[in-house]
């Protein structure tokens, strides 16, 4: 501790004794890196954060991508709603085209009642085989013109028959207008000798 003061007379004149302690300084490490340089880890979190932002870039530009094709297909489906709603007809669902298949749960149940209802007229056991095409049109409630294949449960796919079915679903209740074989018979394969 040193102490400065004058004494002149009776007056003292002291000057406030300064201590010249020494705090004790924190270093900051120093991080060498692969090439020796070295690096503070100030800088080095800075980089890992600057990494971490263009991962997050490289996930936003894929999550974009995905919101385009939803809003691509969203766009579709509305089109679509659209076209029925001005009384037009839109296809519903359609083999070849994977994007059509607008009403898959419910259109299956109005295929099974179509179905049903040719069974009970022909006395037949159809189940269904495969969806080939569906169009709706819009007439003081839904016409569904339904085509499909079905068979029976002991034959196999090759033996299906091709079915023509029309489906009104009005709002008290849902009828079947008609349902016609297309193709008369199955395909006969040519004998082997």
């Amino acid at each position: 501790m040193i102490c400065s003061g004058s004494r002149c007379g009776d007056d003292v004149d002291m000057k406030v004794c300064e201590s010249k302690e020494k705090k004790p300084k924190t270093k900051r490490r120093k991080l060498q890196s692969k090439n020796g340089m070295r690096v503070s880890e100030k800088s080095k979190r800075k980089k890992k954060r600057n990494s971490l932002k263009s991962e997050t870039r490289v996930s936003k530009i894929e999550t974009e991508e995905e919101k385009m094709e939803r809003k691509r297909k969203t766009r579709i489906a509305i089109l679509k709603e659209r076209e029925v709603i001005m009384g037009g007809t839109a296809v519903v669902f359609d083999r070849d085209d994977p994007d059509t298949c607008i009403l898959g749960g419910y259109l299956r149940k109005l295929v099974n009642l179509a179905i049903n209802f040719y069974n009970e007229k022909n006395s037949t056991n159809y189940h269904l085989v495969h969806m080939i095409k569906a169009i709706q049109s819009l007439c003081q409630g839904s016409v569904f013109s339904m085509t499909f294949t079905v068979k029976c449960p002991n034959q196999d796919d090759s033996d299906a028959i091709t079915l023509d079915a029309e489906v009104y679903r009005g709002i008290p209740d849902t009828v079947v207008h008609h349902v016609r074989v297309l193709d008369d018979a199955p395909a006969i394969s040519p004998l082997t000798a």
